[in-house]
């Protein structure tokens, strides 16, 4: 029962991780298309414009009006995007410890909790492993991975991706080192401006971000298939 459910469960995730690809790539496309027509409006008016005074006039006009689509709609995007691949992650991973839990604990009455500090993909990953025995340490460096983008998945959460409103010395420093380590592996993807502003300025983030969730998914799922046989 728990095999065909666990088949179930892999081919929507199958399904879904697709549709969040497309989604992903037409909205990126259709700020790129927005942006690429902006830049041809000011140059064409550009183009007809012969003093100086007033070009630099329409430029600041210009910028004011578009401001919004060359800052604020990529970091709604590309940070509510974030929020919504790592959930997507965490959901699922819960329900195949869920299902994992019905097949093969019946007698175990151990709860599947979020801990530590409210960390669910953890308290579902530590059921499957210590009390399924299931045997998933050969993806340990994509877990790391997807543990440190869970790190900045609440630092947008909580504090709106700001470094300067993130409690003490110590709690900034942790979202500092979040920052750098994502840059780190991922390539230069999150900018910081000069109040403490972080923004995810490369999507190609997002597009890691997906694969990783899709590998360590599939993965968990075929090794608790295996297990519930």
């Amino acid at each position: 029962m728990a095999f065909k459910r666990l088949y179930y469960v892999k081919e929507i995730v199958k399904f879904e991780i697709a549709a969040l690809r497309q989604y992903l790539e037409e909205n990126l496309n259709s700020i790129r298309s927005k942006q690429e027509s902006l830049h041809g409006e000011l140059n064409k008016t550009l183009e007809t414009i012969d003093d100086k005074e007033s070009e630099q006039h329409f430029i600041d006009q210009f910028l004011d009006n578009s401001l919004i689509y060359f800052e604020g709609f990529p970091k709604y995007f590309n940070d509510s995007t974030y929020l919504i691949f790592y959930s997507f992650f965490e959901a699922n991973l819960a329900k195949v410890a869920r299902i994992a839990k019905t097949d093969l604990n019946t007698h175990n009455k151990k709860k599947i909790t979020a801990s530590p500090a409210n960390n669910y993909a953890h308290g579902s990953k530590d059921f499957l492993t210590k009390h399924c025995l299931l045997k998933i340490k050969a993806k340990e460096n994509i877990w790391k991975k997807l543990n440190k983008l869970r790190d900045y998945r609440n630092f947008i959460a909580h504090n709106n991706s700001h470094l300067k409103q993130t409690g003490d010395a110590t709690s900034r420093a942790k979202k500092k080192n979040t920052v750098n380590y994502i840059n780190r592996v991922f390539g230069k993807c999150i900018s910081t401006d000069d109040l403490g502003q972080c923004h995810i300025e490369n999507p190609k983030l997002l597009i890691s971000m997906l694969d990783l969730v899709e590998t360590y998914l599939f993965f968990v799922i075929d090794k608790t298939m295996k297990k519930c046989k």
